[in-house]
C-alpha cells in the first residue's frame, strides 16, 4: 500500500462505476452519507454489511453480489468505519471529505480503489488500512 497526495483541482473522472462503498455505519448514518455523496458528484453508494466483507471489491462494484445474493462467512475482527471511493475525481473526493467534516461522525478510513485493491476482499483491505493507520500513528 502507498499514499499519494490528492490534487484537489483534478476534475478528471477515472473510468468505471462512479460510487463509494460504505462500511460500518448505521442505516441513518448511511442516509446522511448518501446525501453528501450526491452533493459531491458521486453517483452511487454501495452499502456494505458484514456478510459482504469476504467478497472481492471488484465484484461489489460490478453488482455481481446482487445477482447471486451471496453471503460469505468472513470475520475481520475489525469494525472500522470505511469509505472507499471508486472512479471518483480527485476534486470530488476532496470536496466530499471537506463537506463530511460537517457531520458529527467519527472520521472514517478513506481510501481509493486501485487496480490491485479491486482484486482484494473488502475485509482484507479494511484490515490492511487499519494496520497502516496504526503504524502511522506510532510515528
Amino acid at each position: 500500500m502507498g499514499f499519494e497526495q490528492i490534487n484537489e483541482e483534478d476534475t478528471k473522472k477515472p473510468i468505471g462505476r462512479n460510487c463509494i462503498l460504505i462500511y460500518g455505519y448505521t442505516s441513518e448514518e448511511n442516509k446522511i452519507i448518501q446525501k453528501y455523496s450526491m452533493q459531491n458528484s458521486i453517483n452511487e453508494c454501495i452499502i456494505v454489511n458484514d456478510d459482504m466483507l469476504g467478497i472481492k471489491i471488484s465484484d461489489l462494484i460490478s453488482d455481481k453480489t446482487k445477482k447471486n445474493d451471496t453471503k460469505v462467512n468472513y470475520k475481520t475482527g475489525v469494525k472500522a468505519k470505511t469509505i472507499l471511493f471508486n472512479a471518483v475525481s480527485n476534486k470530488a473526493i476532496h470536496s466530499f471529505i471537506n463537506s463530511f467534516k460537517e457531520t458529527s461522525f467519527k472520521k472514517p478510513i478513506y481510501a481509493v480503489t486501485t487496480e490491485t485493491s479491486l482484486k482484494w476482499k473488502l475485509g482484507d483491505l479494511i484490515k490492511e488500512l487499519v494496520l497502516e493507520k496504526m503504524s502511522m500513528s506510532k510515528h
